[in-house]
């Protein structure tokens, strides 16, 4: 909302560049400030499994299944509608060793995008197509792809989907916008 609010006060090309160039240096600081501090917490801890922060036996398919159950959870208190199934596929037993906050966020906020997009995309019929997960192990890294059937984007769209300022929800989608900016925010209405 505050960057919206503040776009009056800048040159209308040069304002999303601005702000990328802020939020950017944000979101890098916080995620390092995140990590440096769980890792220096975590120091004195020893839990099984994990060196630090990182878990060094991550099921990559758990860790989708956790996320997608949160993402159904959101998407159906939102659109109280039938929900797509998520499949795994691929290297399905895969262990990495990575950060597992890190992955938590990424997938969450992807499966959170593909439900919406599935469900609107379809939303006049009771069976929606599944989402898929893929995940791929070669011997010097690791993928997850996630693919949904919903509507696509348009051009236009994707070319704005890195910009900070951009949104695909309209006015009069408030109460959604607040639920899916802020996760829970929205119960008491």
């Amino acid at each position: 909302k505050g960057i919206h609010e503040s776009q009056p006060h800048f040159n209308g090309e040069e304002f999303p560049i601005i702000v990328k160039k802020i939020m950017d240096q944000i979101v890098i600081n916080r995620l390092c400030n995140r990590i440096l501090a769980r890792h220096h917490l975590s120091m004195h801890v020893q839990r099984e499994g994990y060196i630090s922060v990182v878990h060094t036996e991550l099921s990559l398919k758990s860790m989708i299944k956790r996320n997608a159950a949160f993402a159904a959870n959101v998407c159906q208190n939102v659109y109280m509608d039938t929900l797509p199934e998520v499949l795994i596929d691929g290297h399905a037993d895969t262990k990495v060793a990575f950060i597992p906050n890190i992955i938590d966020y990424v997938l969450r906020e992807i499966l959170k995008n593909s439900f919406r997009a599935t469900v609107e995309g379809h939303q006049h019929k009771v069976e929606k197509p599944p989402i898929i997960c893929t995940i791929c192990n070669a011997e010097d890294y690791w993928t997850i792809r996630i693919s949904d059937r919903g509507v696509g984007m348009t051009d236009r769209t994707f070319q704005q989907v890195e910009n900070y300022c951009y949104t695909s929800f309209k006015q009069e989608q408030n109460l959604l916008a607040c639920f899916w900016r802020y996760p829970g925010s929205c119960k008491s209405r």
